[in-house]
């Protein structure tokens, strides 16, 4: 039904199964900036478990130009001390297995303006997910009537949001 809300599930309940959509298709997501980040810098933690379910195709990463780009640049920042060569085999890695999307709509859902290019990969991949771990990531503006879907906003830890269809 449209504009209906889904239950969240923790990174923990859908790392411990092989999460299907509908017609037994792979659940297909977007994974914010700071879940790649976090999978690099703790390998054996939540968003490392998210990474390798999408690493491994058990649920289907999708990724645009724009999405790419941030995790190339966040990656880089040298306070995080990644290793160049660590970096490049995991773009290498997420380039292989994603499936790149180009968006078409322009959207300004999110205060933060750069979260709306990962709303804008969502909409253009049509995912069932978004994920993050930050509380503030991808807010709506409340100002904003656009009649598309929508995630809510998805909290520490890692948590998982189903996208609203209007359709």
């Amino acid at each position: 039904m449209p504009g209906e809300q889904t239950p969240m599930l923790t990174s923990e309940e859908v790392a411990l199964s092989t999460v299907r959509g509908p017609s037994s298709r792979p659940v297909v997501v977007v994974l914010d900036t700071n879940v790649i980040v976090s999978a690099l810098l703790v390998p054996v933690g939540t968003q490392a478990s998210i990474l390798l379910l999408a690493l491994r195709r058990d649920i289907a990463l999708s990724v645009s130009p724009s999405v790419l780009a941030e995790y190339q640049e966040v990656l880089y920042r040298p306070r995080l001390k990644l290793q160049p060569r660590h970096i490049e085999a995991a773009l290498g890695a997420i380039r292989k297995v994603a499936n790149l999307v180009e968006p078409t709509v322009a959207l300004s859902i999110s205060t933060h303006e750069s979260d709306n290019r990962f709303l804008e990969c969502a909409e253009a991949a049509e995912a069932d997910y978004v994920v993050t771990g930050q509380h503030e990531a991808l807010s709506e503006d409340p100002q904003d009537r656009q009649n598309r879907h929508r995630p809510p906003v998805l909290g520490h830890p890692c948590r998982i949001g189903k996208l609203n269809r209007p359709y």
